[in-house]
C-alpha cells in the first residue's frame, strides 16, 4: 500500500507498533488528512518536508521514535494545526521561527530532543497556546518576554 494514494484519508493512527524505517515522503499527498499519529514506534530519519502540504492537518504526533535532523520549516504552513508533539526523538538545530505562524496551535511539545539555540517561538500569533513544553533540550539565551 502506498500511503500517498489514499487521497481521502482523514485519520492515520499508527501509534504503539514496531514500525521502523522512514516516514514516506508521499504522506504529503494525503490532502484531506486531519489526524496523523505514529507515536511510540521505531521510525528514523528526517520528518519529510512534504508534511507541510497537509493543510487540513489538526493533530500531528510523532513522539517517541528515533527521528533526527531539523524540524522542517514547512510545518509552519500547517495553519489548522492544533496539536504538535515531537517528544523523545533526536531532532536537532533550532526551533523554526516559522512555527510562530501556527495561530490555531494550543499544544506544542518538543521536549526530550537535541534542540539548541534561543527560544524564538513566542509571538502574538500563538494566541491559542495552552501547553508549551520545551524541557530536556539544549536551548540557550533568555526567556522571551
Amino acid at each position: 500500500m502506498e500511503v500517498g494514494k489514499l487521497k481521502h484519508l482523514k485519520s492515520l493512527n499508527l501509534q504503539e507498533n514496531s514500525l521502523s524505517g522512514l516516514i514516506p515522503q508521499d504522506v504529503g499527498a494525503c490532502g484531506e488528512l486531519q489526524f496523523f499519529s505514529a507515536e511510540n514506534n521505531m521510525l528514523e530519519g528526517e520528518i519529510p518536508m512534504s508534511m507541510g502540504k497537509l493543510e487540513t492537518l489538526e493533530i500531528l504526533n510523532l513522539s517517541n521514535n528515533s527521528l533526527s535532523g531539523l524540524i522542517p520549516v514547512e510545518l509552519g504552513g500547517l495553519f489548522n494545526l492544533k496539536y504538535l508533539s515531537l517528544v523523545g526523538n533526536r531532532l536537532s538545530g533550532q526551533i523554526p521561527f516559522e512555527l510562530n505562524r501556527l495561530s490555531q496551535l494550543n499544544t506544542l511539545d518538543l521536549s526530550r530532543n537535541n534542540l539548541s539555540g534561543p527560544i524564538n517561538i513566542f509571538n502574538a500569533q500563538l494566541k491559542n497556546i495552552e501547553a508549551l513544553v520545551l524541557s530536556d533540550n539544549f536551548l540557550s539565551g533568555e526567556i522571551p518576554e
